[in-house]
């Protein structure tokens, strides 16, 4: 489920924190340097993105292989590939979610790769491994490389856009990128070799 608190103006928020993986914090950096709001609402993940009419979704994710897996009538979840009972990841095996919101004030797109289930002790001893080659990743990367073109202060650009590691994809150690502008919107990308989730929301 998503959880989004209501702030005034826009708030661009780019967090490394994804359920069910290891929380990471919640470190804000305030950024005044982003200049692409209209790629960002356009900006497609799997084909859909928060300008996609409602009526559209289905049936493009359908055609890129989703199969409509809930629908509540303001939440619908669709599901690609191989998971577990309650969306959990199958070790050696590769599935995604994609749930996808449409209220009265609020439209959100949240995709990602579930982390296999694991034993505590398992979680324990895990070692990072590298990202490996998934929809998650190419996607996440082509979102960072958005956001860091739109960054128009050099400082900016270089404290969130170092390039990534073989094992991380993100934005540095800084867990929330905070933007205010208007509208109010949120995006989210943690890529990692375990899991990873893209998640972005607009308030209208």
């Amino acid at each position: 489920m998503l959880k989004i608190r209501t702030l005034a103006g826009l708030i661009v928020i780019l967090t490394l924190a994804i359920p069910p993986a290891e929380s990471r914090g919640n470190k804000r950096l305030p950024v005044q340097s982003f200049d692409g709001m209209e790629t960002l609402m356009d900006f497609e993940v799997e084909g859909i993105s928060l300008n996609t009419p409602k009526d559209d979704v289905a049936g493009i994710l359908e055609a890129n292989g989703y199969s409509l897996y809930s629908d509540n009538g303001s939440i619908r979840v669709f599901t690609k590939g191989v998971l577990g009972q309650g969306h959990v990841g199958i070790a050696g095996e590769v599935g995604y979610v994609m749930q996808v919101m449409h209220r009265d004030q609020q439209t959100a797109i949240y995709f990602y790769r579930p982390a296999p289930q694991i034993t505590h002790m398992e979680a324990r001893n895990r070692q990072p491994g590298p990202i490996p080659d998934t929809i998650d990743a190419e996607e996440g990367a082509r979102v960072r490389a958005m956001i860091c073109e739109n960054l128009t202060d050099p400082t900016e650009q270089h404290r969130l856009c170092r390039p990534p590691t073989e094992l991380e994809l993100g934005f540095g150690s800084t867990i929330k990128l905070v933007l205010r502008r208007n509208p109010l919107v949120t995006v989210s990308v943690d890529i990692r070799g375990h899991t990873g989730q893209i998640e972005m929301v607009s308030y209208h």
